[in-house]
């Protein structure tokens, strides 16, 4: 949703991203930095980070302490984008928001990882509640090239129960939906109308989710 930054004249800086096999799924939400010259190619080396992460390591990884995923998970990301910023380009234009909910299938342990000003949303049920909420740093985003990023990350651990709905969404996507119809929307869970309602609305920011349900077997 919300292809065009109206605020900042430009494409939409958001970057999703989802994998999945038979043991888990993992969904990511990157927003990059208007402020940051190449904030969508930012955003997109900090999913591919964490993919790279997850092929390696599975669902070892996200039993490590909380500290510790959040040291290797933004140390990876300040990795890949020294690997593949542009030649003379400062790390710094590349800095984005991350997000990402990693689910084990069998039991609906999932690890939540947030940086900056994103949001986790539950709706199970009729009732909406917030995971996670949107951290800023001096009145700015905290972004994945911030210095001391793993120290401003928050990990959570939680149980998503059968037939909950996830939903990972931007700072721009929370000021949507804000109205008292963005909230009955959300609490029925009705993805179709909300797409649209996105898609007539005026967007000043980027305007992006990704959403799961835990099913039921």
């Amino acid at each position: 949703m919300g292809t065009y930054h109206a605020a900042a004249e430009g494409e939409n800086q958001d970057y999703l991203y989802s994998m999945e096999n038979k043991d888990y799924l993992a969904i990511m939400l990157a927003d990059g930095a208007t402020a940051c010259g190449q904030g969508k190619k930012g955003a997109q080396l900090a999913c591919e980070a964490a993919r790279q992460i997850i092929e390696r390591e599975g669902d070892v990884f996200f039993h490590y302490p909380k500290e510790k995923i959040a040291y290797l998970l933004t140390e990876q990301i300040l990795y890949w984008l020294e690997c593949n910023k542009d030649s003379g380009e400062d790390i710094h234009e590349y800095g984005s928001t991350f997000m990402l909910a990693f689910m084990e299938k069998k039991n609906g342990r999932t690890v939540f990882v947030n940086l900056g000003d994103g949001a986790a949303i539950s709706v199970k049920g009729e009732g909406i509640s917030c995971l996670m909420r949107p951290k800023r740093l001096y009145g700015n985003p905290c972004l994945t090239t911030t210095e001391g990023a793993c120290r401003l990350t928050k990990v959570e651990v939680m149980n998503v129960s059968l037939g909950e709905n996830i939903i990972l969404c931007s700072d721009g996507f929370l000021d949507q939906m804000s109205g008292v119809s963005g909230a009955e929307l959300l609490r029925n869970f009705d993805l179709e109308t909300l797409n649209d309602e996105l898609q007539r609305s005026e967007n000043r920011d980027d305007c992006s989710y990704i959403a799961y349900t835990r099913e039921r077997k």
